[in-house]
């Protein structure tokens, strides 16, 4: 769930896509390719070309939330149940609020919770970025990140150190809020 997916990339393979987004005509048109480059994170083919992603066999939907790096909760919910409807076994959101949490005490999204807790119910993982405000003052993870039923997902460095853009804390945050798997993120 995230921005347009390039639908002619040879590393991803699509078995189906969607927009949710209402100014947009389908999941792939665009010049915002952050979806591609979190697929191919995901499952670029293990092709000997380029890199191999995490999932390099898994099934590939678009579905597509944004325009222009824009989208709304709305069009997330719509996509969370198009992917339950569909019996997604896993759902990957890179989406958070450029800005950071608002504090360090922000409350989860109700919809995301409550979109996540349908999917966890139908046997899928949801897993959210924790942000990327780490250097911001308000470095806390956000939303949808912060939201129970998501697995938050931090980033390192190729020394595994934290990488400084991570979100990350506060230190008293909830466990079903916080930060709860890092993986490579600094120049990948």
């Amino acid at each position: 769930i995230d921005s347009e997916i390039d639908k002619d990339h040879p590393d991803l393979p699509i078995v189906e896509g969607k927009t949710f987004h209402p100014n947009t005509d389908n999941w792939y048109d665009g010049s915002d390719y952050h979806g591609t480059f979190c697929a191919g994170i995901i499952g670029a083919r293990n092709n000997s070309a380029g890199v191999v992603g995490v999932a390099p066999d898994c099934a590939l939907y678009a579905l597509r939330v944004n325009q222009g790096g824009f989208g709304s909760i709305e069009n997330i919910f719509a996509a969370m149940m198009w992917a339950k409807d569909r019996g997604l076994d896993v759902v990957s959101i890179s989406q958070w609020n450029t800005s950071g949490a608002n504090s360090p005490d922000e409350e989860p999204w109700p919809d995301m919770v409550r979109g996540a807790s349908i999917l966890n119910a139908a046997g899928c993982s949801v897993v959210g970025i924790a942000g990327n405000s780490g250097g911001f003052p308000n470095h806390w993870v956000t939303n949808p990140g912060r939201c129970p039923n998501f697995i938050a997902v931090g980033a390192t460095q190729s020394d595994d150190t934290w990488w400084g853009s991570s979100s990350f804390g506060p230190e008293d945050l909830d466990e079903r809020m916080a930060v709860e798997l890092v993986a490579p993120g600094s120049n990948v």
